[in-house]
């Protein structure tokens, strides 16, 4: 009997073992989907080698909605597609290894790739360490927000489609795409609860070889580039809505790569504007399927040069293109939502009109019928509301501590998310050179602020523009762009600049996060979370993004 503990620790190991061995398959899967069909889309596209990852994200989303199709028609179906898809993209993969130039490709696009898993390891180890979830690990208890997608897909393959997916939310409520993706490998996670998170934390990082990209396709120059990602890793912002797994990240990191691949065609001008089109309208749309947030930045898009410029050259044809392939992208959700369970616009109804209830009413009537009953006096008044939660940073509450006042403060409040950053964008706005790529990030940081403006003006409720509640893509934006931007101070700002940054991030997020229920921080698991921060930094440092300008 006196062996019986010790045989249990072994087995409870040898589990643990497996566990992290069968997730380290699931982020090769991963990665093998997106340099894949990344590595085909970019030779399709004629892009440069720096989109590879993101936009191969962009066609494993695409994949993955068809895999959402599947699934929801018949489980069977869906389970037989969907490890025909994992196998297919193994056997494209191993096929492509052997041509040489898509071997140069691969070397071009690991780096990137790499600093992503090197990151997702850090985040899982800084999670687990307590022995916590997500929503408890770094703030307050945070709703489950994170888990419905991850219920939805349990239903999905259940062939269960009514009924709440809690005792709040309605599976309608919410746009599918991070769902979609856990029914594409659904075969392959076998349940488990690692390889599970292993896929929903590599889904938001995908705002890291994004905005790699941004900066090589903007030329900003390696400095710039690593200074930018430098400060987005480490940002409370990032730090928490890479944990805890809500697919906002996700959108904007769809949409940025949407960006991204516009520039690239808008500077390099070419034969290929349909494609191109196409390209972007389907990224746009599978933005909005992971969040329906970034429609703020949608409605901001005619305040971005380069997509007016794209739009010239897109033409009508090209227009069209765009649209249709939005609307073909969407197209599978939007006849979820009216025909199996009516009626999907609960947040549109709250965030524009404010009501929550759930009734038959369309948003626009909604709508209409809030400010039908509002004075003009309250409206007015509602809108000054969001311009200062947006502008101004309130007090700490009574008994509050600097820690916990200080991450209340990253989490809800825009300008205390960006931090620091937005100091360097502002800055940016205002440099007289006018080079292409200042040119370029003048035009993102006005598109960042323009998504602000629509969001202040478009918000009912007095007070609701809290960061959550609106697009992630302008905070995205801001901190990488103005990070990017103090890259080019004097070397002693610069260096004053990260270290006070940095230091804020470790004090705020790192050591005086709070531990729920009486958890001690595993110490092996923080080491390693330390070691695998460094080596993500180490990549990124040694990284020059495909077309910078050094």
């Amino acid at each position: 009997m006196a062996c019986a503990p010790a045989r249990l620790s072994r087995v409870a190991g040898m589990t643990g073992l497996v566990q992290v061995l069968h997730a380290a398959g699931i982020a090769g899967l991963f990665s093998v989907f997106c340099l894949g069909t990344g590595i085909v889309a970019v030779r399709w596209l004629r892009l440069t080698d720096g989109l590879i990852v993101p936009v191969g994200f962009g066609c494993t989303a695409l994949i993955g909605m068809l895999a959402f199709c599947a699934w929801w028609a018949s489980p069977g179906f869906g389970a037989s597609f969907s490890l025909a898809c994992g196998l297919g993209a193994a056997a494209l993969f191993a096929s492509q290894a052997t041509d040489r130039e898509t071997r140069r490709q691969m070397r071009a696009a690991t780096p990137v790739l790499l600093a992503t898993l090197l990151l997702a390891a850090t985040l899982l180890c800084l999670v687990h360490a307590a022995g916590v979830p997500a929503a408890k690990r770094l703030t307050w208890t945070l709703p489950i927000d994170d888990q419905l997608p991850r219920m939805f897909a349990d239903r999905i393959a259940a062939s269960r489609f009514t009924g709440p997916i809690d005792d709040h939310w309605l599976a309608s409520d919410r746009p599918p795409l991070q769902t979609a993706l856990l029914l594409m490998l659904r075969p392959f996670l076998a349940q488990a609860g690692l390889a599970r998170e292993v896929v929903e934390t590599l889904c938001q990082l995908m705002w890291l070889p994004a905005l790699a990209a941004l900066g090589g396709v903007l030329r900003l120059g390696r400095k710039a580039v690593f200074f930018g990602l430098l400060f987005c890793t480490t940002s409370g912002f990032f730090l928490v809505n890479s944990i805890y797994v809500w697919p906002k990240l996700m959108a904007a990191a769809l949409v940025v790569t949407a960006v991204a691949v516009v520039i690239e065609f808008d500077r390099e001008g070419g034969a290929r504007r349909i494609r191109i089109a196409a390209m972007a309208g389907a990224l746009l749309a599978l933005g909005t399927l992971a969040h329906g947030g970034v429609w703020f930045s949608l409605l901001a898009l005619p305040a971005l040069p380069v997509a007016r410029s794209a739009l010239r050259r897109f033409g009508i044809r090209g227009l069209v293109v765009v649209g249709m392939t939005f609307l073909v992208t969407g197209a599978p959700w939007t006849a979820y939502k009216r025909f199996v369970e009516p009626p999907g616009n609960r947040l549109v109804k709250w965030h524009l009109a404010g009501d929550k209830a759930v009734d038959t009413r369309s948003a626009f009537e909604a709508v209409t019928d809030a400010y039908s009953k509002t004075p003009f006096a309250d409206i007015a008044k509602a809108r000054w509301e969001n311009a200062k939660t947006v502008a101004l940073v309130p007090p700490p509450m009574t008994g509050e501590h600097s820690d916990a006042y200080l991450r209340r403060l990253q989490f809800f409040y825009f300008v205390p998310a960006i931090g620091l950053p937005l100091v360097g964008a502002l800055w940016m706005l205002f440099l007289r050179r006018t080079g292409a790529a200042d040119a370029g990030a003048k035009g993102l940081i006005l598109f960042s602020f323009a998504t602000v403006a629509v969001w202040v003006a478009l918000m009912f409720s007095p007070g609701s523009t809290i960061v959550h509640q609106g697009s992630y893509a302008p905070v995205t934006l801001l901190v990488f762009l103005g990070a990017a931007s103090i890259a080019r101070w004097h070397i002693s700002l610069l260096v004053a600049a990260t270290a006070f940054h940095a230091v804020l991030f470790f004090a705020v997020w790192i050591v005086t996060t709070p531990t729920f229920d009486g958890a001690r921080l595993n110490p092996f698991l923080m080491a390693a979370a330390g070691l695998f921060m460094a080596g993500t930094i180490a990549v990124l440092a040694a990284t020059r993004p495909a077309a910078a300008v050094a």
